[in-house]
């Protein structure tokens, strides 16, 4: 872990020697993995929408960060919080001054480890290497967007045409379209 940790103070700090520290190491990669795993699905499937996405987790970090996390926005914000609150007790409330910088380095560890352990497309995992890869700040919300952006055009690369899906992906597929597409896709005036 260490290597990918950029700030020699952070790296200090992040000692997986230490119980806390591995207890939310293992924690964060456990949920990176779900998070990571899920998007991928999404993405093969075909059924991953953007809009979708940014609703469902602007609504669960309205619940704060007791639960699981509902994406890659929703991650990145969560490790930032965790990490940050075991380097300096409070910081959730009032994120900033050296703690930040440091919450801000391990949690792009993490993204980077999780690209690379759990790729979810090797274009994702290139712009999350990217995004993270020199100690130069980044936002977690362009990087989300970014990354979102490009799972919205592969989940539509792997979506079949209809006469090649079976019944439950073409349920599936219906089931996500408004009237008006759902009269198109049809062909129905």
């Amino acid at each position: 872990m260490k290597a990918y940790i950029n700030d020699t103070e952070a790296r200090t700090f992040w000692d997986l020697n230490q119980p806390p520290v591995m207890r939310k190491h293992t924690k964060i990669l456990r949920e990176a993995q779900r998070v990571f795993t899920d998007l991928s699905n999404a993405i093969k499937s075909g059924e991953f929408d953007l809009e979708t996405q940014w609703e469902n987790e602007a609504e669960s970090m309205e619940m704060g960060f007791d639960r699981d996390p509902q994406g890659l926005w929703d991650l990145a914000y969560k490790i930032d919080r965790e990490v940050g609150e075991l380097y300096q007790p409070g910081y959730a409330a009032d994120p900033k001054g050296p703690a930040r910088i440091i919450a801000a380095d391990i949690t792009g560890a993490y993204l980077r480890l999780a690209a690379e352990l759990f790729p979810i497309s090797q274009r994702i995992s290139e712009v999350i290497i990217e995004a993270v890869r020199d100690n130069e700040p980044f936002s977690y919300d362009d990087l989300a967007k970014k990354v979102y952006e490009t799972a919205q055009y592969q989940a539509q690369q792997n979506t079949k045409p209809l006469e090649k899906m079976n019944r439950a992906e073409l349920l599936r597929h219906l089931e996500g379209l408004d009237l008006e597409a759902l009269r198109k896709e049809l062909k129905i005036a």
